[in-house]
């Protein structure tokens, strides 16, 4: 499987387009939800490429199965960055080996730049909400991955932090892990501003802060109680481990950055009606209920709000989202990496 660091594949996605490439076959599309059912059916399987965990999106497929049988779900888990690469490389070589596959905004820039994904009217085929689609079409936005404060609840008490600056105070001095990538704190620069960002970081980075790289790491260091909180994993990861007795909590302490996790149908895809109808069903209700479940993800911006969603809404808590042009949200994840330091 090919390997790559965050860094070496922001380095990779600023070296600029390549000649394009001759298009793949493409199979007819359904242009109403009827049509799409149908031709879906006779597709009969979707290839799907993802880092969720392969048990747990199985549950989200067998939910999908019972409203539309006869559609076999397959997954090859590998990460989005070099997903991208291998798409990009299969594409290159007149390959197309996945249908649909997931993504945050950050590695988007080349899929879109070479045109690897086609347009498509979700909205009138499939009745998508609008708020949902992106890139005119050739993007579905199906879940938030949010990042907020988390703590360990045997070291951190009721009110110890009730802001960001809080983290900054001497007596956390070694207790807050900061995960290596700073996602969200590149999302908060896009309100804070790139040099308040920094700024943030040098003050966090004189307080002796944990470095790691990778937000299920950070989980486990923050329930081990290696450190008392930490800036970098997931909602969803927290819950989890909370539910299964970790000391773990995540705070309602605004504002929560945001990812936006974007589904895409490869172009040339062999089973393009079973992905589209697959993507859409997952910004249902049913869709969305499938995912918390198994993942504790949805929706904490827009419609549909997940759980944790509703959560932050009715605390009155700010959520902000990753920044929408990917050559954007790619410079300020460059300059937050760069800030920590940790990333080779």
């Amino acid at each position: 499987m090919l390997r790559l660091t965050r860094r070496g594949m922001l380095r990779t996605l600023a070296g600029g387009v390549v000649a394009p490439v001759a298009t793949l076959p493409r199979l007819a599309l359904g242009e109403t939800e009827k049509d799409v059912v149908e031709a879906a059916r006779k597709e009969g399987k979707i290839v799907f490429w993802g880092a969720e965990e392969v048990p747990k999106i199985r549950r989200v497929a067998e939910k999908f199965a019972k409203q539309y049988p006869g559609i076999a779900f397959e997954q090859f888990r590998i990460e989005p960055g070099p997903a991208i690469q291998r798409i990009i490389s299969e594409h290159d070589a007149g390959q197309s080996n996945v249908d649909l596959f997931d993504s945050p905004i950050t590695y988007l820039d080349p899929i879109l730049d070479r045109d690897l994904v086609d347009r498509y009217d979700w909205s009138g085929a499939l009745g998508v909400t609008k708020d949902h689609v992106y890139y005119d079409g050739r993007a579905l936005a199906c879940f938030n991955l949010e990042i907020p404060i988390c703590y360990n609840s045997n070291k951190v008490k009721p009110g110890d932090i009730k802001s960001w600056d809080d983290l900054l105070d001497p007596k956390w001095k070694g207790q807050v892990l900061l995960e290596a990538r700073g996602t969200a704190l590149a999302v908060l620069a896009t309100k804070w501003g790139i040099d308040k960002a920094v700024d943030y970081i040098k003050r966090l980075k004189a307080n002796d802060p944990v470095i790691m790289i990778g937000g299920s790491p950070t989980a486990e260091a923050l329930a081990s109680g290696r450190v008392a909180l930490a800036i970098g994993t997931y909602t969803g990861k927290i819950d989890l481990m909370k539910r299964d007795g970790a000391p773990v909590d995540w705070l309602l302490v605004g504002p929560i950055p945001a990812m936006i996790y974007m589904m895409l149908v490869a172009k040339g895809a062999k089973h393009p009606n079973a992905a589209r109808l697959f993507a859409s069903w997952l910004t249902t209700q049913p869709g969305q209920a499938a995912l918390y479940e198994a993942l504790h993800y949805g929706f904490v911006v827009g419609s549909n709000l997940s759980p944790n969603g509703v959560k932050m809404r009715d605390a009155h808590v700010e959520v902000l989202q990753e920044a929408t042009d990917p050559k954007e949200d790619r410079k300020l994840l460059e300059t937050v990496a760069a800030a920590i330091g940790a990333l080779k």
